[in-house]
């Protein structure tokens, strides 16, 4: 309330993760009604979720209004694009706006200058870490 009573003015706001802009989009567009809301989904959560067998009709549900009460919705790959139009349909805005790099990389022998990355309250990280280390362990075993 105190930017808008010194004028201070927003061209958009950009909210990473559908969680976060489910919390603060209400307020956001209370305050600024003709701001324009950008979405990173970062990933598309649900099926990040429907793939790790974890029940997600209340969280897709709520996922999926985020994103059409949204301005705009950024996802990393074509195919996530056509999983929110094939849900919501034509009247989400989906941009594509890959976070993926193609980097030249080094040889690595196996178990060495390996790093795995992944927040583990997302159930599929912790599974995918845990797979990783059984897998490179085996290797290491048979070596």
């Amino acid at each position: 309330n105190q930017l808008k009573a010194e004028g201070v003015k927003f061209d958009f706001v950009f909210f990473a993760w559908w969680d976060m802009a489910e919390a603060y989009m209400p307020e956001v567009r209370a305050l600024f009604p003709d701001i324009t809301v950008i979405v990173d989904s970062v990933d598309i959560h649900w099926i990040r979720e429907e793939r790790g067998n974890i029940s997600t009709a209340d969280k897709k549900a709520r996922e999926k209004q985020v994103y059409l009460n949204s301005d705009i919705v950024f996802v990393v790959t074509e195919a996530d694009r056509q999983h929110i139009l094939n849900e919501c349909g034509n009247q989400v805005n989906v941009k594509v706006l890959s976070n993926i790099h193609r980097e030249t990389r080094k040889q690595t022998q196996l178990g060495k200058d390996i790093v795995f990355i992944g927040g583990f309250n997302h159930t599929p990280n912790t599974q995918a870490a845990i797979d990783t280390h059984r897998i490179f362990n085996k290797f290491i075993k048979q070596r």
